[in-house]
């Protein structure tokens, strides 16, 4: 299958990233070129995704505003920028919990022009 193209060395963080839908989203992002960070609730699993396709894995509950935000703070650590974000966890218990990841990169160059 061709590629998309124009993702090469970008960043994505990809929450629910340790299996179903969302780990299949990292493995084509991964495939794609870009950087990865993939959080997710189940350590375990995460561990085991990150390994297989290797991503950063933050071991994440997104309805604990702290622990979005150390995702936030990870992503940026580690790569400086988010280029992609998908959202592929359960939904947060309250809808502030996953704003605080955005929040959190409100200083950041989230999409840095190419």
């Amino acid at each position: 299958m061709a590629g998309f193209g124009g993702f090469e060395g970008r960043t994505a963080v990809v929450t629910g990233g340790a299996s179903g839908i969302g780990l299949a989203i990292a493995r084509r992002l991964r495939a794609e070129g870009m950087n990865l960070v993939i959080a997710d609730i189940d350590a375990e699993a995460l561990a085991a995704a990150a390994a297989e396709i290797n991503a950063l894995a933050v071991p994440v509950d997104v309805s604990r505003v702290g622990e979005v935000e150390a995702l936030a703070e990870a992503t940026l650590a580690a790569h400086g920028s988010v280029d992609l974000i998908c959202n592929i966890c359960n939904r947060p218990k309250r809808k502030r919990d996953f704003e605080a990841f955005y929040d959190a990169l409100s200083g950041a160059d989230i999409c840095p022009a190419s």
